[in-house]
């Protein structure tokens, strides 16, 4: 028997093999492609960093790390291993540049916080250590309101008027200088920075008038 096909039947039995392949169903509808769109959204998992409940100050993530839900705690949630992230970052307008972290981790089924500089030589203050679920934005303002440095001259209001305060100090005619003691930058908690730049110019109106 010859084995050889030519191309022309070869192709021709190619596409009677595709047109069987999309034979209609029972109800005389042919199966169509599930649409891009949803297939992607099938592939890609929830980010749930991005994932929010609540408005306002009371908006908080459902979770600091792209594939843990602490609103969803089942057996795969316990074991999760999770590095340590940065919530917020401070920098300061000071002669070296300094920079001040709050920084997160994981340990079992709690949150646990952390605030540190370059220097080892500064401990920090901080009225809680760790929490069930991620902050929301009023308790992460609540928490650094109520943190400071151990022994600054500038503490007991919190970390940001701290800096407001020593800049006030070191230079109490210019504005400006108070306005940019101090940077505030979080990719997860985007109302951070707004907020302390409203109450900053309220902080400074009740200085000038005192």
């Amino acid at each position: 028997m010859n084995q050889k096909i030519s191309r022309r039947a070869f192709l021709r039995g190619s596409a009677v093999a595709a047109a069987s392949l999309r034979a209609p169903d029972i109800l005389g509808n042919t199966q169509k492609p599930m649409p891009e769109a949803e297939t992607q959204r099938l592939k890609s998992p929830v980010d749930f960093r991005k994932q929010f409940i609540g408005q306002g100050l009371d908006e908080r993530p459902m979770s600091y790390w792209c594939d843990i839900n602490f609103f969803e705690k089942d057996e795969s949630f316990y074991s999760s291993i999770a590095e340590d992230v940065t919530l917020a970052e401070f920098s300061l307008a000071s002669t070296l540049g300094d920079f001040y972290w709050l920084r997160a981790s994981k340990q079992g089924s709690r949150i646990f916080y952390q605030l540190y500089t370059e220097y080892n030589e500064l401990t920090f203050r901080q009225p809680l250590l760790s929490s069930d679920l991620p902050l929301s934005l009023r308790e992460l303002i609540v928490f650094l309101d109520n943190s400071d440095i151990d022994g600054d001259l500038y503490g007991g209001e919190g970390l940001i008027r701290a800096c407001w305060r020593s800049a006030l100090e070191c230079q109490p005619d210019d504005t400006d200088a108070v306005l940019n003691s101090i940077n505030i930058s979080s990719e997860q908690y985007q109302g951070l920075a707004p907020h302390y730049q409203q109450v900053q110019k309220n902080w400074i109106a009740q200085r000038r008038d005192a």
